[in-house]
């Protein structure tokens, strides 16, 4: 077993989460009170500039000439997360940034959904925090998408991204992972030779679990399950969907979307460093992808096929610019590979708060400077110990600010 409870950046995970009070005079507009930053933010530097020490010559130069390009504000992130799109490689990301920063981050009150499959309503929220956040900083969990209600708790000029699969992959994957085989009676070998209408009376959310299940991307993004078959709604709905979103990655072009991530929210190089969470550690033989699978997540095709071309639009219009920042992302990801001492193994191996669910891959850690410790943990730290730690700070800082007033 691998020990990492070790570093000052867990000792949060012991404290003891008590209710927040606070002065019901409280201003619950926009909030007035914003850090910026936190004693994490000195120590990130310090643990960036051994990774600048790490780089090679030709290495170094491409992170200064990216980083170097125009000047420009940091933003603050909204990330809905689907389900198995990569997207908590992407949480991570945000998750570490929201801890360095101080930022006031939107989290559920348990577990790791915020209210889904419900679709959002701002009264999920806590909200005595609501009174002393104001609007939150960033997001970046499992929610059914709600526009009006997610706005009105959300800082005004956050960047929206979402992120997206190919949609019969992400159903194999789904349907493995989620273990659907136990909701429909079915192994998804029978169900692919089932004809399309006993598909989708098998797969329909009113028969089990409503979580999970057929055109998961267009459910998560807030698509109601009577309109998955109408061509024209689904039509009218993914325009709803560009006129919210800055930015839809791709899960097929990772790096590439955190290219684009990284411009839309004028973070660092080293601030978009993602390593794969959340992977099964072995996964069953993929059957043959027939035309009804296809069929069956029609919505979601029709949504994936919209914005993979918009993507592809975006990455042409940086030209050689994209090759720059594709360069300076691999050599800084693998800079702190090695600073961090990471290294893939089984997740069962690990104990917490690295110690990633269900049958998946981890990662263990050996920083190779002291001040490179807290960062590098966070790399590892997968989302239900994320948001213990997160929850944990937030709730000592609200209690303070509540009993303030």
């Amino acid at each position: 077993m691998v020990n990492v409870e070790r570093g000052r950046v867990f000792q949060l995970e012991q404290n003891e989460r008590k209710p927040v009070r606070v002065n019901s005079k409280r201003d619950s507009g926009c909030g007035s009170r914003r850090r910026g930053g936190t004693e994490s933010e000195p120590i990130y530097e310090l643990a960036k500039a051994h990774v600048m020490e790490r780089l090679n010559g030709t290495c170094r130069d491409a992170v200064a000439r990216v980083e170097g390009r125009g000047a420009c504000k940091e933003r603050r992130p909204f990330f809905l997360k689907t389900h198995k799109t990569g997207g908590s490689s992407v949480q991570n990301v945000v998750f570490r940034r929201g801890w360095i920063r101080g930022w006031d981050v939107l989290m559920p009150p348990e577990g790791s959904y915020l209210g889904h499959p419900r679709s959002f309503v701002r009264e999920m929220v806590d909200g005595d925090l609501r009174k002393v956040f104001g609007r939150f900083d960033a997001f970046a969990s499992h929610a059914r998408l709600n526009v009006p209600e997610f706005k009105a708790v959300v800082r005004e000029d956050a960047v929206w991204f979402t992120i997206l699969r190919e949609p019969t992959q992400l159903f194999v994957s789904l349907f493995e992972y989620y273990n659907l085989q136990k909701w429909i009676k079915e192994t998804l070998e029978s169900l692919l030779n089932m004809d399309l209408e006993e598909m989708k009376r098998k797969t329909s959310r009113e028969n089990r679990s409503t979580r999970h299940g057929r055109n998961q991307m267009a459910f998560d993004l807030g698509l109601s399950p009577e309109y998955f078959d109408n061509a024209s709604a689904v039509d009218a709905f993914v325009r709803e969907l560009n006129s919210t979103f800055d930015l839809i990655l791709i899960m097929e072009r990772f790096s590439e979307s955190l290219v684009l991530l990284r411009r839309a929210l004028c973070w660092s190089v080293h601030d978009m460093i993602a390593f794969p969470m959340n992977q099964l550690l072995k996964g069953k033989p993929k059957p043959k992808v027939t035309e009804k699978l296809t069929v069956l997540n029609r919505a979601d095709f029709q949504i994936y096929h919209t914005f993979h071309s918009k993507f592809n639009e975006a990455v042409l219009a940086l030209g050689d610019e994209m090759q720059d920042e594709l360069e300076a992302l691999s050599c800084a990801t693998e800079a702190w590979r090695e600073e961090c001492g990471l290294q893939r193994i089984k997740g069962t191996d690990l104990i917490r708060p690295v110690r990633p669910y269900g049958q998946t891959w981890g990662y263990s850690v050996s920083p190779k400077h002291h001040e490179s410790e807290e960062i590098c943990y966070l790399f590892a730290t997968s989302e239900l110990p994320f948001l213990k730690l997160l929850h944990a700070r937030q709730t000592i800082r609200a209690t303070k600010a509540g009993l303030s007033q």
